[in-house]
C-alpha cells in the first residue's frame, strides 16, 4: 500500500475549494495530482504540540498510498522507527472498538507499547464516498439466458467473506445480498476463516459428500490479522486439499506482482478492489457452469 514517504513542505500544496475538512490540498509528485489528507484533522485529535514529541513536530512526513485504484497521501508527524512484523502478530480489533472507533483495524505490540493500526479504506471511504460506492452498489446486468437459472443457484450458494474492515465487509455482503446471494458468512481474519473450513472439511467426510455442499465460494482479502489470504488460501489448498473449493482474492492490493502470488497459493481468481461487478459476475459464471 505505501509507495514512498516524502517530505511535507506546506508551501508545496495547493488548497481546494469545497473539500473536505481533513483534505490539506493536492501536491503534484512526478506529474501525478495527488490528495493530501491531514490525519490529525481527520481523527479530531488536533494539531501536535511542542510538548509531545519537540523533535518530531520539525520534521513532518507525506506517507504515499496506492490502493483501491486510488492514489493519496497521510501527513504523519514523524517516522520514528520501523518494526517488521508478521500479520500472525496483529490482533484483531475488539468488536467494542469497532463500534465506536471504525477508523482502526488491529493492533500490535511492540515492547510494552500498544500500536493501533489505522484502517486506511476506512478513511477514505468516508472521505471520497463516491469511490467505495462500487463497492456496494450493484450493476451488473447478466445475460438473458442466465437469468431464470442464475435466481435459484444464487439463492442456494453458500458464500464465505474472509475481510477484516467491518465497512468492506458489510459493503461486500450488502452487494452480494442485492444480487441474489442471500447465504453469507462473514469472518475478520483468516485464523477464523480456516478453523471453519476444517470444521465443515470434517463434517463432509462424514457425512462422505464433498465440502461444497457447505459452502460455494470464499471471498478473502490479503492483508488480515492472525492469517494473511495467501496463507488462508494456500492452507485450504494444499494443506487440507481442497482443490475444487473455489477460492478469490479480492484485494487493494491486486497487480501484477501480488497476481502471480495469487495464483502460487492456487487461488481460482483474483479481483482487485473496488470492483464488485466483476465479483458478482465471476460467482455468476462459476454458476453458471454448474
Amino acid at each position: 500500500k505505501i509507495r514512498e514517504f516524502v517530505p511535507f513542505v506546506k508551501e508545496s500544496v495547493t488548497r481546494m475549494p469545497d473539500s473536505p475538512e481533513s483534505v490539506e490540498g493536492v501536491f503534484i509528485l512526478r506529474d501525478q495530482t495527488i490528495p493530501v489528507i491531514n490525519l490529525r484533522t481527520h481523527l479530531k485529535i488536533g494539531a501536535l504540540q511542542s510538548s509531545e514529541n519537540i523533535h518530531s513536530a520539525d520534521r513532518p512526513v507525506v506517507i504515499v498510498t496506492e490502493f483501491n485504484d486510488l492514489i493519496n497521501s497521510f501527513i504523519a508527524d514523524s517516522i520514528n522507527q520501523i518494526h517488521r512484523l508478521s500479520w500472525d502478530d496483529l490482533d484483531p480489533v475488539d468488536p467494542l472498538i469497532v463500534k465506536y472507533g471504525s477508523n482502526i483495524t488491529g493492533s500490535f505490540h511492540v515492547g510494552d507499547r500498544e500500536i493501533l493500526i489505522l484502517d486506511l479504506e476506512n478513511i477514505i471511504s468516508k472521505i471520497f464516498p463516491e469511490h467505495m460506492e462500487k463497492l456496494k452498489n450493484y450493476h451488473h446486468e447478466e445475460p438473458h439466458e442466465q437469468k431464470a437459472g442464475l435466481v435459484q443457484k444464487r439463492d442456494e450458494a453458500k458464500i464465505v467473506i474472509v475481510e477484516d474492515s467491518s465497512m468492506i465487509r458489510d459493503f461486500i455482503q450488502q452487494a452480494l445480498v442485492t444480487a441474489g446471494y442471500n447465504s453469507v458468512s462473514t469472518f475478520t481474519n483468516g485464523k477464523e476463516a480456516f478453523d471453519y473450513i476444517i470444521n465443515l472439511n470434517e463434517r463432509a467426510k462424514k457425512l462422505n459428500v464433498p465440502i461444497n455442499n457447505f459452502i460455494t465460494i470464499l471471498l478473502s482479502d490479503i492483508e488480515m490479522p492472525k492469517m494473511d489470504g495467501l496463507t488462508l488460501c494456500h492452507k485450504i489448498k494444499h494443506e487440507l486439499n481442497l482443490m475444487n473449493l473455489p477460492i478469490v482474492m479480492f484485494s487493494s492490493l491486486i497487480n501484477d506482482q501480488m497476481a502471480e502470488k495469487c495464483i502460487q497459493v492456487g487461488a481460482d481468481n483474483y479481483i482487485s478492489k473496488p470492483k464488485m461487478d466483476d465479483v458478482v459476475k465471476w460467482f455468476d459464471n462459476l454458476l453458471f457452469k454448474q
